[in-house]
């Protein structure tokens, strides 16, 4: 008897739960990069990171989140708003930003709002990413005009 209240009591939490919600739980938490690749309107496929790119993404219960990615190895610079300098190379670029996030189930994307950047001109943008969940993977993937951009993350459990 008290198996199946318990049963009963699992179930009623369960259907009583948002599916926005349920949506949400699969985010929540730190993912490390595994791939990150932008394929251009000729078929091209870059790795503006690397083989190997390195970077963490975690999202908040709160609804915050914090995103990094960089080479291996890279020397990265911090750019003033000011001047680019002459040598700075493509390989010294790195992401970095934090914000707030939400999701729209419906179009299977998620919604990031960008409140600081370490690239000054997405202070106060947002961008949308289509995302999938495969096993402990997400794959979020930016379609702009003419290029399409694939990073996919790995649930960091560590």
């Amino acid at each position: 008897m008290r198996l199946y209240l318990a049963a009963l009591f699992v179930a009623g939490t369960l259907a009583a739960q948002p599916p926005m919600e349920l949506v949400k739980s699969h985010f929540l938490g730190v993912w490390k990069l595994v791939s990150y690749e932008s394929k251009g309107p000729s078929g091209e496929v870059t790795k503006p990171y690397g083989d190997k790119p390195q970077g963490r993404l975690a999202y908040e219960n709160d609804g915050h989140f914090s995103l990094q990615i960089m080479r291996p190895g890279a020397r990265f610079r911090l750019i003033t708003r000011t001047s680019l300098p002459a040598e700075t190379s493509k390989e010294d670029f790195a992401e970095a930003w934090f914000g707030s996030w939400d999701i729209d189930p419906d179009s299977e994307t998620v919604l990031h709002q960008i409140d600081d950047s370490v690239q000054p001109a997405q202070i106060g943008t947002s961008f949308s990413r289509s995302y999938n969940f495969w096993n402990n993977r997400m794959i979020l993937t930016a379609n702009a005009p003419g290029r399409v951009t694939r990073a996919v993350w790995q649930h960091d459990l560590n």
